[in-house]
């Protein structure tokens, strides 16, 4: 655990450090993981290129975060300010989002991408306290602008499934 005298410029080169190591080993795994969509292969890209290129810039990031501490401690620079820690209640919410992202991505390969953002949306607006027909409007672009822009322009093909009931 960190202590109270590991100043901020510390503390954010070890962060830098984590997000590093995270997004390398992401990206190895989405390069050697994901397979090749033979469609979109043709048009000098595929299906690994958007999780690739997300976990190069979280690397590059947290070069930037780790290069940027090293200057400030070059330059004298130290904050030791005491931060207040996040109130139980707004973890116990964080914790939730998370949980339900979770859910989601398990699950959207057996329900279906349309059905679970559907439900994702909905639950994220009406947990925040969005009125219902702002959430359901939202919604409802949201998914048309995905489908339209994947579905028919892209032609990506996205599981399509429906629950049994």
């Amino acid at each position: 655990m960190l202590t109270k005298n590991f100043d901020n410029n510390k503390k954010n080169i070890v962060c830098g450090a984590v997000v590093c190591a995270v997004s390398t080993f992401f990206y190895y795994w989405s390069r050697t993981h994901i397979k090749v969509n033979a469609l979109m292969a043709g048009f000098g890209t595929d299906s690994r290129s958007v999780p690739s290129a997300i976990f190069a810039f979280m690397f590059a990031m947290g070069l930037v975060l780790i290069v940027q501490s090293l200057f400030r401690m070059k330059k004298g620079f130290v904050n030791t300010k005491e931060y207040k820690p996040i109130p139980k209640d707004d973890f116990k919410h964080v914790l939730l989002i998370i949980g339900v992202i979770i859910v989601y991505g398990i699950l959207v390969r057996y329900v279906g991408y349309f059905v679970m953002t559907t439900l994702l949306l909905l639950f994220l607006f009406i947990y925040t306290k969005v009125s219902v027909k702002t959430a359901a409007i939202i919604t409802v672009c949201t998914l048309v602008v995905l489908y339209v822009l994947f579905v028919i322009v892209l032609k990506v093909p996205i599981t399509m499934n429906v629950p049994l009931i």
